[in-house]
């Protein structure tokens, strides 16, 4: 809100005001109510947590929030919502997420939400240089998603999304039109022609609507109170204040250009990285220590440092001291990545911040090539092609203890692109089968045979193989098959509450028919907060599973997240 702090933005019917400490306790009563807990995703907090919460986001150069005030017929304010902006993606800085909250009922419905909107959008265009509005809706959100893609506001879906059931629309002003080329034929190139011109009639009444609401908003000062002033860190930059700073470095000023040639996006990453580190709490792992007390989930102990990335060890008899845990790094530092490009290298983003360098990663000294189908996330069948952010982590985790599968024949779990279990080929894993439904093998296959083209693997070495999780006889193997496998690996297919049984089901007949005091890996991200967490342990005990959490800092430092950790799950009777 670094921003936004000092301003306010004004219409004939609304006012919208930095979110201060005054509006912490309205803001905290609202937040008591179910119904608005899930439809911001929010967890409940204390009114000293929201107070502390407020001054978290006043700090945070990726957000930007205003409260929503309705003008009254005495000329008071009454607070009714908030409207904000985060910039989360990594690739786009002129990109932002943005979110509307009418918590009063009485005001609902009544066009404030969607005049809020405007009043945002025409700020964050004017004096953000935003070119590109995203917003999350939830499937069962039908309103929200009626007023975003209105007349009013002119937002498309352009992504659905089933593992979240999010439908996202977009906002953009920027120029997409087709190009022509001088080897087209007629018919083509009048087709290209059509396609930029109507391209650019879209994108002049997107402008002209921009223009619009920045006609009917006012900004004004609006100095906080002396309690709430404060210095910012040398070390503090907004992201409008770099856009403007570094781009007069360049010596450029077109947008376009910028991104196109990724010299924004490097510098970002590069300036982000060597900026001076700040210190915070730093988690293991998803499963916090509370929930893995109740649970009995065993941590594996390490006795040194890995690596140098300076995270400290922790280990299941020892509590880490609040003075010591300041010592670790920050969750949001990035961790410098020889492959990062600084460029967009997909049509779709990834889950996180690992960047796959141009679709290849080296394991042990071979390239493993990986692509993405192009269809992305735009059908509710998505999972399976696109390479998540936790695959790579997960095969280079492998890569770091290639004795879980060196020598062994291998079992990959939703292995959607194939791209974990393609990589322990040169960790020396004997065989792998990469396995999903039906719909997923085709990309899977395909990076089989261009690993195959380039050498990086042999055929005999992999067989891509439809295994349905809810098929309980497992027909798709023989049982001679099954007793050859070794180890079954799987990374990030904890995504659906509902798949949760049938994976674990799926692990247990697994285990029972696979080669004695067989073990399986799995990479699992904390997505949904500590009660999902702590569901998907009580359903893995349920079904007589032992799990053990691999400690953190026998990742690669390169590739990996906080909210990662590997699971090595053993059948309860044996113990392992």
């Amino acid at each position: 809100m670094r921003d936004n702090w000092g301003i306010s933005l004004h219409s004939n019917r609304l006012v919208l005001l930095p979110y201060r400490k005054r509006n912490v306790a309205k803001y905290h009563e609202w937040m008591q109510s179910p119904f608005l807990l899930e439809a911001t995703a929010s967890e409940p907090l204390s009114l000293q947590e929201e107070y502390a919460m407020q001054r978290q986001w006043r700090d945070d150069p990726k957000k930007c929030t205003f409260i929503v005030h309705v003008v009254l017929d005495d000329g008071s304010l009454c607070m009714i919502g908030d409207t904000n902006f985060f910039f989360n993606d990594a690739d786009d800085p002129l990109c932002v997420e943005i979110e509307i909250m009418i918590a009063e009922t009485t005001y609902q419905r009544m066009g404030f939400a969607t005049t809020s909107l405007q009043m945002m959008m025409a700020y964050g265009r004017q004096k953000l240089g935003i070119e590109r509005f995203v917003a999350k809706i939830g499937y069962a959100n039908a309103a929200s998603l009626a007023m975003f893609t209105s007349a009013k506001l002119g937002y498309t879906v352009f992504e659905k999304h089933d593992w979240c059931e999010e439908n996202h629309c977009v906002l953009d002003l920027r120029a997409t039109g087709t190009a022509t080329t001088g080897t087209a034929t007629g018919t083509a190139t009048a087709t290209a022609t059509a396609t930029a011109t109507a391209t650019g009639a879209d994108l002049v009444v997107k402008l002209e609507r921009m223009d619009r609401w920045s006609t009917l908003t006012r900004m004004q000062s609006n100095a906080p109170p002396l309690d709430e002033e404060y210095n910012l860190p040398h070390c503090a930059w907004s992201l409008s204040w770099f856009n403007t700073n570094v781009q007069q470095w360049l010596g450029l000023s077109n947008h376009a250009a910028l991104f196109a040639l990724g010299l924004t996006n490097r510098a970002l990453y590069g300036l982000f990285s060597l900026r001076p580190q700040t210190k915070t709490n730093q988690s293991w792992g998803p499963l916090l220590r509370p929930i893995l007390s109740q649970a009995n989930v065993t941590q594996h102990s390490t006795q040194h440092v890995h690596g140098g990335g300076g995270k400290l060890n922790r280990s299941a008899d020892s509590e880490k001291s609040e003075e010591d845990s300041e010592d670790s790094e920050d969750s949001e530092e990035s961790i410098p990545n020889k492959n990062f490009s600084g460029i967009a290298l997909f049509d779709t983003d990834s889950m996180f911040w690992v960047d796959l360098a141009g679709g290849e990663l080296k394991f042990n000294g071979t390239s493993i090539y990986c692509r993405n189908d192009t269809k992305g996330n735009n059908d509710k069948d998505d999972t399976g092609h696109i390479t998540w952010d936790g695959a790579i982590v997960m095969a280079k985790w492998l890569e770091k203890h290639s004795v879980v599968c060196k020598g062994k024949n291998v079992l990959e779990l939703g292995a959607g692109t194939g791209f974990v279990g393609l990589s322990t080929i040169p960790c020396g894993a004997h065989h792998v089968f990469l396995t999903d439904l039906d719909y997923a093998l085709h990309v899977a296959t395909l990076n089989v045979n261009k690993n195959v083209l380039m050498q990086s693997i042999a055929q005999q070495h992999v067989t891509v193989r439809a295994l349905d999780w809810y098929d309980t006889d497992l027909q798709q193997f023989t049982d001679q098959e099954l007793k050859t496998v070794d180890v079954l690996v799987a990374a990030d297919v904890v995504w659906q509450k509902v798949l949760v049984v049938p994976l674990a089901e799926t692990i247990v007949r697994l285990l029972q028919r696979i080669k004695p005091n067989g073990a399986a890996y799995l990479l699992y991200t904390s997505r949904y907060g500590k009660e999902f967490d702590a569901f998907v342990v009580a359903c893995f005990q349920d079904n007589g599973l032992v799990l053990a959490v691999q400690p953190y800092d026998d990742f690669c430092e390169t590739y990996r997240y906080e909210d990662a950790a590997v699971w090595k799950i053993s059948l309860a009777q044996y113990k392992r």
